[in-house]
C-alpha cells in the first residue's frame, strides 16, 4: 500500500524530460515511470499523482529539500507524516570516516556528525512524529514494522519485511 520513492527531488526535477531514466532499478525502460509519464497531468500535485499511478495510500519520501516541501508538500490531499530515524553516533562517524579518510575523525565529528545532530531532538513519545532508533529496528524489525504501520494507517505483515519480492521503481538512493 506504500510507493518507496526516496528522496523526491530528482524523480521531481526529471518530470521536464518526461522522468526518463527515473528508474535507478530499470533505467530508462522503466515501465512504471514511462507509463507515470504518459499519464500523469503535469498540473497536477506530483505525489497524489505518483499514488494515483501506484495504486498505493502512501509515498514514501524522504529529505526533501524546502523547495519541494513548499511545491508539492502543501496540498489538501496530502497528510505529512514524519518518521525520524537516528543512529548511534558512533557508528554513523565510524562510516562517514571509513568513506572519506582524508577528513580525519575529529572533522567527521566536527563537519559531519555535529551538524547531523545538531537540530534534532530525539522524542520517541511524540505524538506528530515517529522516533525510531536505529539500532532497535535491526534488533526487532518485525516489531519497528508493526510500529511504523500503526503510526502511518497501514497494516503490514512480516511479508513487507521481504522487501526484494516487491516491484520497487526508486529514483534515488544510496547504492551501496
Amino acid at each position: 500500500r506504500a510507493f518507496a520513492l526516496g528522496p523526491p527531488d530528482r524523480a521531481w526535477r526529471v518530470r521536464e524530460s518526461e522522468f526518463e531514466g527515473a528508474c535507478l532499478l530499470h533505467g530508462p525502460s522503466c515501465p512504471f515511470w514511462t507509463e507515470f509519464a504518459r499519464r500523469c497531468d503535469p498540473e497536477g500535485n506530483f505525489l497524489v499523482e505518483l499514488a494515483t499511478a501506484a495504486g498505493v495510500d502512501a509515498v514514501v519520501i524522504n529529505n526533501p529539500t524546502l523547495a519541494f516541501r513548499e511545491a508539492v508538500l502543501q496540498h489538501p490531499n496530502i497528510d505529512e507524516v514524519t518518521i525520524r530515524l537516528v543512529r548511534d553516533g558512533r557508528a554513523v562517524a565510524a562510516s562517514y570516516a571509513r568513506k572519506y579518510p582524508d577528513v580525519g575523525f575529529v572533522g567527521v565529528i566536527g563537519d559531519f556528525l555535529h551538524q547531523s545532530l545538531h537540530e534534532f531532538a530525539f522524542d520517541p513519545d511524540g505524538t506528530m512524529t515517529l522516533d525510531l532508533r536505529y539500532e532497535d529496528i535491526q534488533a526487532n524489525p518485525v516489531e519497528a514494522l508493526a510500529t511504523i504501520g500503526a503510526f502511518v494507517g497501514i497494516d503490514y505483515d512480516a511479508s513487507a519485511l521481504s522487501f526484494w519480492q516487491w516491484d520497487h521503481h526508486i529514483t534515488t538512493a544510496n547504492v551501496g
